[in-house]
């Protein structure tokens, strides 16, 4: 009986493990920064399961459009949805600290806690002359699923404490407009069929990703208000993806 007993908690064992093995994790974040007119508002979803991740971001019809970020067996890619086009890359930033303003300084803790989706989180802050972030880390996300914020990558200059990032607030203190993500969506499945590139998607040379920045910035409509600083940001960014994006 005894023997019986083993024999059948072994199975159930692998099993289990069999079954977490198939399971992947999906998130969504909703971001929306307040303007002078209507707020722009956006979509980060992300894909993560046995070490393939996916990150699918629209940042609103009046900024870049949609973007997709893909690993898959160890390779990477940047995916173009509109126009149907692929580059490899050597790595990419999917992170959601990327539609903050980076800035210099250390985050601190509050010791104030908060609940998203039912998932505890803690909040740390960071105060610079221009701007105040609050960025809300879930502890028990980040122990079960630390990789998949690995794979989103690191945005230049910003250097928040461990956790799963959950909610991120950033508020201009001249202007007191503010930029918020926070996550909306959780779910745990089978996503295994959605790491593939689309067959009628066509591969590009990294040299056409400055190429293809440069025309989406030019698309923008007028009515997008928008200053010299955003300008220089852009252009900066364009230089770095020309040079991260070269296969």
């Amino acid at each position: 009986m005894f023997k019986k007993i083993i024999f059948l908690s072994a199975v159930f064992f692998a099993f289990s493990v069999f079954a977490g093995a198939k399971e992947g994790l999906y998130i969504r974040y909703n971001i929306e920064t307040e303007t002078d007119s209507m707020p722009i508002r956006g979509v980060a979803d992300y894909y993560y399961q046995g070490g393939d991740f996916l990150a699918v971001i629209h940042a609103g019809d009046n900024l870049m459009g949609s973007v997709m970020y893909l690993e898959k067996d160890g390779q990477k890619y940047s995916l173009f949805p509109k126009e149907k086009t692929y580059v490899e890359t050597k790595e990419f930033s999917a992170n959601p600290m990327m539609f903050l303003p980076q800035s210099e300084g250390e985050f601190v803790t509050t010791g104030i806690k908060k609940k998203i989706l039912g998932y505890k989180c803690d909040i740390f802050t960071k105060e610079t002359k221009t701007t105040t972030t609050h960025l809300c880390l879930g502890q028990k996300l980040y122990a079960n699923w630390g990789a998949v914020v690995q794979k989103m990558g690191q945005t230049e200059g910003s250097h928040p404490p461990k956790g799963f990032p959950m909610e991120i607030v950033t508020i201009n203190k001249s202007s007191k407009k503010q930029t918020t993500v926070t996550m909306t969506g959780i779910r745990q499945k089978d996503f295994g069929k959605r790491f593939e590139i689309l067959k009628d998607y066509k591969k590009k040379e990294g040299a056409d990703v400055q190429k293809r920045s440069t025309e989406m910035i030019q698309s923008m409509p007028q009515s997008t208000p928008i200053n010299q600083n955003q300008l220089d940001q852009m252009e900066k960014l364009t230089k770095e993806m020309e040079k991260k994006y070269k296969p």
